[in-house]
């Protein structure tokens, strides 16, 4: 029989494993309210600028996970600019959004990092982004990146990977996108861009959930468009404001994504 000295060693590294493999940081406070972070991928500047008073008239905050970096020029970045200092967060969606783990099988996941990662993180830095997120290009993830943007990035951001896999018949299926408020690095969101074909409905029900069980819900976007398409990766502006006022009604705070382990 083990003594009980080994067991509270045994104990004790066991819970500095956790805490190592979920990249917790279990000094920080955690949230007491449920809330909502919404977020946009890829790089539709003027887009994301023009929602700013809508944003601004429903006290939403947002983060703006972008990429495609050399094709980001000056105009574009004192929008961004703009957009920070209206009290919302820019973040890294990796530099040229390639795909990660085909990058990796041909380069190494060093390689990765070198190229795609580090330069995407050094540029916002340089230009007076405060780099505290990302967001997985498609959600696409293992181990082993898991493992080295962890060591870079205090919070990471991944899809649902229910969602990722098929499109949701039942809304209530989705269990992966629950935020348990406390020790949790890398976090799924749930897509609302008219590609996935969600609805209000669904939306009520995911925030009624968040409300009830004292959750943080992560929803991200790409492009807000008056007027959107079929089948594309955006999202309609009334859709937005449909989902503003629901969060605004139940009382669910906002917030940008690297608050959500830091507030």
């Amino acid at each position: 029989m083990l003594k009980y000295s080994t067991i509270c060693i045994l104990g004790g590294l066991l819970y500095i494993f956790l805490l190592i493999y979920d990249g917790c940081n279990r000094s920080s406070p955690i949230l007491n309210v449920p809330g909502i972070v919404l977020t946009f991928d890829d790089s539709s500047i003027d887009e994301w600028f023009n929602i700013l008073p809508l944003l601004e008239s429903f006290s939403m905050k947002a983060t703006f996970f972008l990429t495609d970096i050399a094709s980001i020029g000056n105009e574009e970045i004192k929008k961004l600019r703009i957009i920070q200092e209206s009290g919302h967060e820019i973040a890294s969606h990796g530099y040229t959004h390639i795909d990660p783990i085909l990058y990796i099988k041909e380069n190494g996941v060093l390689e990765y990092i070198k190229g795609e990662i580090l330069p995407a993180k050094d540029f916002l830095t340089m230009n007076g982004f405060h780099q505290e997120s990302f967001a997985f290009v498609h959600g696409i993830r293992n181990k082993k990146i898991d493992k080295e943007l962890i060591s870079i990035f205090p919070n990471i951001r991944g899809v649902s990977e229910t969602q990722r896999h098929k499109r949701i018949q039942r809304i209530q299926n989705v269990k992966d996108i629950y935020f348990d408020q406390g020790c949790q690095q890398i976090i799924r969101g749930f897509c609302i861009d008219v590609i996935q074909e969600v609805n209000i409905e669904q939306i009520k029900y995911i925030l009624k959930k968040t409300k009830r069980e004292n959750k943080i819900i992560v929803f991200y976007a790409h492009t807000p468009k008056e007027n959107t398409s079929k089948g594309k990766w955006e999202v309609k502006i009334d859709f937005l404001k449909e989902v503003f006022k629901i969060v605004n009604e139940m009382e669910i705070k906002s917030f940008r994504f690297r608050d959500i382990n830091h507030v």
